[in-house]
């Protein structure tokens, strides 16, 4: 699936029971729930709760 911030492509094996996910995303200093900087962020956070347990999934992302 193409990937409009990053302009590549990634991939989720199927996951079901989702009960709620949100994304964060993060300047080099704090965190946001929201972005509307003209930047891309530092990081990007990808949090869901799965059968009442959080996962969290980290992603860097290059500047280069």
């Amino acid at each position: 699936e193409d990937n409009l911030l990053f302009g590549g492509h990634f991939s989720f094996p199927v996951l079901t029971d989702i009960q709620e996910g949100s994304f964060s995303y993060f300047d080099g200093t704090e965190w946001y729930q929201n972005w509307d900087k003209e930047k891309l962020p530092v990081a990007i956070l990808l949090t869901i709760l799965i059968n009442d347990e959080e996962i969290t999934f980290p992603v860097g992302i290059s500047h280069e």
